[in-house]
């Protein structure tokens, strides 16, 4: 796996649970997909790559930072 994997992954879940579009196609697919992804224990899933040892000691600081900050708003 590449040090970027996890930080993709983290920003193409945040694309689908805060889309930037508004529309109304968007927002129900958004909806949806939120639903699905509680139900399927997606927030425990989030709140587990705030733990120190989930990011592998390779990635730069920068990312791990990002992939922080992008799960503390999806947690929210």
């Amino acid at each position: 796996m590449g040090i970027f994997h996890p930080a993709v992954h983290i920003q193409v879940l945040s694309s689908k649970l805060m889309p930037t579009v508004q529309d109304m196609v968007s927002k129900t697919s958004s909806q949806a997909f939120f639903e699905d992804f509680l139900s399927a224990g997606g927030l425990s899933m989030v709140v587990s790559v705030l733990q120190p040892e989930s990011l592998s000691q390779d990635i730069h600081y920068s990312t791990r930072q990002g992939c922080y900050s992008v799960c503390l708003q999806l947690a929210r």
